[in-house]
């Protein structure tokens, strides 16, 4: 399997709220458990990579994030591990960082640790 899938969490996997900290309030976008329980079937690894600025400006914490990705995890109800690798860049804007999307540093670093051909992800 060299195949993936790089993902984004707000907007593309559940319901975009600014600065959500509390896991009661994910939202699935519909479709999503089924697209991707649809690409694990046809073999691609996911990645969730996911800019976090409301943990760099003090909004919340790592352990906040964790916890919404958490229970995203659950709503979606498909078997563990999902993600074969989790990106967060807790950075603001303007704050030094390696990872805040746009970044492809991710990308390139997950590619070359799994031996993933980019032409497939």
């Amino acid at each position: 399997m060299n195949r993936a899938l790089f993902l984004d969490r707000d907007g593309t996997l559940i319901v975009d709220k600014v600065y959500l900290a509390d896991p009661a309030g994910v939202e699935l976008i519909p479709g999503t458990a089924a697209g991707l329980r649809r690409a694990r079937g046809l073999g691609f690894k996911l990645f969730l990579f996911t800019n976090q600025s409301g943990i760099g400006r003090g909004y919340h914490t790592i352990e906040d994030t964790h916890r919404v990705n958490a229970r995203m995890e659950e709503l979606l109800g498909l078997p563990p591990p999902l993600f074969d690798g989790v990106c967060i860049a807790p950075e603001g804007p303007g704050q030094p960082s390696r990872y805040r999307k746009p970044s492809p540093q991710f990308i390139h670093e997950t590619l070359a640790a799994q031996a993933l051909d980019p032409a497939r992800c």
